[in-house]
């Protein structure tokens, strides 16, 4: 049987089949994708049932065929399937003679995707994880949620993601590394074995936070406001929470105009961002009356109307009533798995095509069938004019599978992390931020002041050179540098231009603005990251943004794919806000049906006993779960309790809730005397999901990112030694070294320029004239 939607994007992977072979929502979504991109993707039917809604969100558009069709069934589907997915644990195929070398010799053009909790190899790749285990291990249930008052120790636990937000994420991650290796393999080179790790997947959300750490020996956690800014976070108001963000000055001078311009407010020392962060409680108390004369909906629309990052914090039923999505045609009817119909979220892109395919000789420089066998984008070459999050880190994923990536920049607008910490000693310098040199890793440089019409210029010659460009700037502001994608394909048809903006380029809301974390609040995230009954808050990680980005990188690497084909070039708007209510799409799902989508805190839908609970120690916790009969059983041994694995009432999900206090009381005795990764161990071992809550420090000597090299040091020309995150896929059991540090700031202009034609002279006159600048 099949599900049907009625999406309306382009057939990018047409002819492209893609089996699932997994249970897991991360494959899950990872095929939805590529099925929203044009791919034929048939799934095996799942072992255990799903939720409703997640199971109606993943399978839209799929092919569901049998679940067990046997070792020679499940050969004769894979002989005419281009990606595999699948989410076995280590070894597991080995058992059935389909492991991933088995298929590669049977199948050369196979491109085989595993997407597990922590990889294929190393101590812990057949260790179990649920989303809480993982939000747990990479560090962000320490960071969530954030800001809260309250001092280090206390028993405010750490807190999940919302949804299956984890999975998600991880998922398009997955989708990413599927279409880098299919793309390799499009110039007559083999099929791919890429093994993406879930939890590596999830780690750069913390750049800010591992950057902290290593430059100022700052452990941030959920009790500490990890942004220098004030007013910031989730505050209540009339009818529900508002989200704010002060970033520039000019927020706060349209902020204090929003308040009536109080008297309090107009101290000329607030307009100083470390003076407002120093005073910060005493500002935003000062705040609280006024807000509470606020509605939700019309601080949202009055902030906008100033051109103010700040958001309501919106309900899923809220979410579902954004004009924006509707016009947009987000929502999608469709029929679901079991025939009804439906309505469910559908792309966070809208592409246009170009009608006209570039001539053979300038359609793009493309993958040579050498560069194939090594990373799967040598030979690609992008153009970055991204800043702060979004548009770099797009851009440094596509450097990380080999190509040639021009950052584009210039001290007439330095990107807002080149002028933010931390820095190594707390000596600031536009070529010492840690998050910006972690981000900007194996680029190049080359400073072009786009505010002269010489600028402009020159970035128009060098894109004419790509085979990509990647912006994240406001609607309209490449139309008016003449940098647009239609003025652009003129020279290069064969262009992929991918714009990443917070609500989309076309819309009644397109003008909006927004950071990541107010697209949380937006998106219904801040709604979702709160206890059982508890008050919102805001959650660890910058996930619109970082998820933001691998949606582009897919949607640009489907795009090249296209290319390849017809040699035309593509356009790809992407809206942030979309992306990030797709990565909760199973609560959207609920909410477009009717039912009620309420926060659950650290608890599972269909997982019981499930928590975070306190262990020795300073603020040391431990996630477990148990998802079934055999988690169940190793839980009962581990704790001491043999009796529980013979008690009929305790056999069911049912039952064990039914029994809550005295499960709970149970585990969180047996957690609070032992170390929290001592006990992750023995859990583990017992065959229970069970994750410690690292903080960063903990994080960069985990054994198991360890084992596989995950953490590299790279050298920066003026902060020397810093370790960064390493890439997220590895292909072929490889490892993706770091294509070098970050550039400083014009460190490549002599080379790129020459590139265009430019000899030495006349780069120093560019640079007298404040062009090259």
């Amino acid at each position: 049987m099949s599900a049907g939607d009625n999406g309306a994007d382009p057939p990018l992977l047409a002819g492209i089949r893609v089996l699932e072979w997994a249970d897991g929502t991360a494959a899950g979504y990872a095929a939805r994708l590529l099925r929203n991109l044009g791919a034929d993707v048939a799934r095996l039917e799942r072992r255990a049932p799903v939720d409703r809604d997640l199971e109606t969100f993943l399978d839209v558009g799929k092919t569901v065929v049998d679940a067990n069709p046997g070792r020679d069934g499940l050969l004769s589907i894979l002989a005419d399937v281009d990606i595999l997915l699948d989410d076995h644990a280590a070894g597991a195929r080995a058992a059935l003679g389909l492991d991933a070398a088995a298929l590669a010799v049977r199948f050369p053009t196979l491109v085989q995707v595993a997407v597990t909790p922590f990889g294929q190899t190393g101590p812990y790749r057949d260790w179990r994880a649920t989303d809480v285990e993982l939000a747990c291990m990479a560090g962000l249930a320490h960071l969530t949620p954030r800001d809260v008052s309250a001092p280090p120790g206390s028993t405010v636990p750490p807190l999940k993601m919302p949804g299956a937000l984890v999975s998600m994420y991880a998922g398009a991650s997955a989708a990413g590394a599927a279409l880098a290796a299919l793309l390799a393999r499009q110039d007559g080179g083999p099929g791919r074995v890429v093994d993406v790790s879930m939890l590596e997947s999830l780690i750069p959300t913390l750049r800010r936070e591992i950057a902290l750490y290593e430059y100022q020996g700052v452990i941030a956690s959920r009790f500490m406001r990890v942004w220098r800014l004030a007013p910031w976070g989730v505050k209540p108001c009339r009818d529900g929470y508002v989200f704010l963000q002060v970033v520039e000055r000019h927020h706060w001078a349209g902020l204090v105009e929003m308040m009536g311009s109080p008297a309090w407010a107009l101290d000329p020392r607030f307009e100083d961002a470390e003076y407002r962060y120093a005073h910060r409680a005493a500002i935003e108390t000062s705040m609280h009356a006024w807000l509470m004369t606020q509605d939700k909906a019309s601080f949202g629309w009055e902030s906008q109307r100033r051109n103010l990052p700040f958001a309501p914090v919106n309900g899923m039923a809220d979410v579902c009533r954004i004009p924006q999505l509707q016009a947009r045609g987000f929502w999608r009817a469709a029929l679901a798995p079991d025939g009804r119909p439906c309505v469910v979220p559908g792309s966070p892109f809208r592409f246009r095509t170009q009608q006209t395919a570039a001539p053979a000789a300038t359609a793009g420089h493309g993958v040579t069938a050498a560069a194939s066998a090594s990373l799967p984008l040598a030979g690609i070459k992008v153009v970055d004019f991204g800043h702060v999050w979004a548009g770099p880190y797009c851009a440094a994923l596509l450097a990380d599978m080999g190509a040639d990536v021009v950052k584009v920049e210039s001290e007439q607008r330095l990107d807002v992390h080149r002028r933010q910490g931390p820095y190594p000693d707390g000596i600031p310098g536009i070529n010492r931020s840690g998050v910006w040199n972690a981000q900007n890793r194996g680029k190049r440089s080359v400073t072009l002041n786009l505010a002269t019409e010489g600028g402009r210029d020159l970035a128009r010659r060098l894109v004419a050179q790509a085979d990509v460009v990647i912006e994240n700037f406001a609607p309209g502001v490449m139309q008016r540098l003449g940098l647009d994608y239609a003025a652009l394909a003129q020279d290069n048809p064969g262009l992929v231009m991918a714009s990443l903006s917070a609500f989309g380029q076309q819309g009644p809301q397109c003008g909006y603005v927004g950071y990541g974390p107010s697209l949380d609040a937006w998106a219904g995230l801040d709604a979702q990251t709160a206890f059982a009954d508890g008050s919102p808050n805001a959650l660890g990680g910058v996930f619109p943004d970082t998820g933001s980005a691998l949606h582009a990188a897919v949607a640009i690497l489907a795009a090249l794919h296209a290319r390849k084909r017809s040699g035309a070039g593509c356009y790809v708007d992407l809206s942030e806000l979309e992306v990030s209510v797709l990565m909760v799409g199973d609560l959207a799902t609920r909410a477009l049906a009717g039912g009620e989508v309420a926060p659950t805190g650290n608890a599972g839908g269909d997982h019981f006993p499930q928590g975070v609970f306190r262990c020795a120690g300073d603020d040391a916790w431990l996630a477990v779960s148990v998802v079934d009969d055999t988690s169940w059983a190793g839980l009962c041994d581990v704790v001491g309790a043999p009796a529980w694995k013979g008690d009929p009432e305790l056999a069911t999900v049912a039952g064990r809730r039914r029994a809550a206090p005295q499960l709970e009381t149970r585990i969180g005795a047996w957690c609070a005397t032992r170390n929290a990764i001592a006990a992750m161990g023995e859990l583990q071992r017992a065959g229970v999901p069970a994750g410690a809550v690292y903080n960063v420090p903990q994080l960069l000597s985990d054994v198991q990112l360890a084992a596989r090299g995950y953490f590299e040091t790279v050298h920066n020309a003026e902060t020397g030694a810093q370790r960064v995150y390493g890439a997220l896929w590895r292909f072929d059991g490889n490892p993706v070294p770091i294509n070098g540090p970050a550039p400083t700031l014009g460190q490549s202009n002599r080379e790129v320029l020459a590139r265009l034609g430019l000899g030495d002279e006349h780069v120093r006159a560019l640079h007298a004239a404040r062009v090259v600048y």
